[in-house]
C-alpha cells in the first residue's frame, strides 16, 4: 500500500501538491481558529496524521524533517506566549490555548510545502509576505472571535507585521541551511 501511493504521489504535479497542502492547512487552520477549544482534538488529529504521513513520507530524511517542524512550531508558540504575555493577545481560555499549538503544528507542516515553493523568491519577498500574513490570519482570527486585540487594530497589526515579517524572513534564511538536508538527503 506505501509504495502504491509513493507512486501515485509521483505523478502529481508540484503545483498540485501545493495546492492540496495549501487546502489542508486551510482545514486545519478552520477547525482550530473556528472549532477552539470545542474542536481542538479534530486539529490535533488532523496534525497528528500530517505529521505521521510527513514523517513517513520522508523516511530517510525524518530527523531533519521532525526538527525543522518542531522548531518552526516551538518558535511560533514561544512568538504567541511572548504576545500573550505582554497584552498583544488575548484568549477566551487561561495559558497558552492547545487549539493555538496545534495550529502552530501545523503550520510548521505546511511551511515544509511553502518554502521549497518559493525557494527562488527573494528574501524580501518572504519578508513582506510573511508580514501581511500574519497580520490577515490574526486578524481573521479576531473577525471571527478566537483572539482579543486590546491594543487595538493598528498597534496590534504594526507588531504583528513585524514579527511576522521576521520569522517569515528567518525561516527563509534557516531554510537555506536546512535545504539540502531535508529536501535532498
Amino acid at each position: 500500500m506505501g509504495k502504491r501511493l509513493e507512486r501515485h504521489l509521483a505523478l502529481v504535479s508540484p503545483k498540485a501538491q501545493f495546492l492540496v497542502s495549501s487546502l489542508w492547512f486551510d482545514v486545519i487552520w478552520v477547525l482550530a481558529v473556528v472549532g477552539q477549544e470545542r474542536w481542538q482534538w479534530g486539529s490535533w488529529l488532523l496534525v497528528a496524521v500530517t505529521w505521521s504521513y510527513t514523517l513517513w513520507h520522508h523516511r530517510g530524511r525524518r530527523v531533519a524533517v521532525l526538527l525543522s517542524m518542531s522548531v518552526t512550531a516551538a518558535m511560533g508558540i514561544g512568538l504567541d506566549w511572548f504576545n500573550i504575555q505582554f497584552g498583544v493577545f488575548v484568549f477566551t481560555v487561561s495559558g497558552f490555548p492547545s487549539w493555538l499549538m496545534a495550529l502552530w503544528c501545523g503550520f510548521s507542516w505546511y511551511l515544509l510545502w511553502l518554502l521549497p515553493v518559493g525557494a527562488k523568491w527573494p528574501l524580501v519577498f518572504w519578508i513582506v509576505f510573511g508580514a501581511l500574513g500574519g497580520v490577515l490570519s490574526y486578524w481573521s482570527g479576531a473577525r471571527l472571535g478566537a483572539v482579543s486585540l486590546p491594543l487595538g487594530l493598528k498597534e496590534s497589526a504594526l507588531i504583528l507585521a513585524v514579527e511576522w515579517a521576521c520569522l517569515f524572513g528567518v525561516m527563509r534564511l534557516w531554510w537555506r541551511r536546512w535545504e539540502k538536508d531535508i529536501i535532498h538527503s
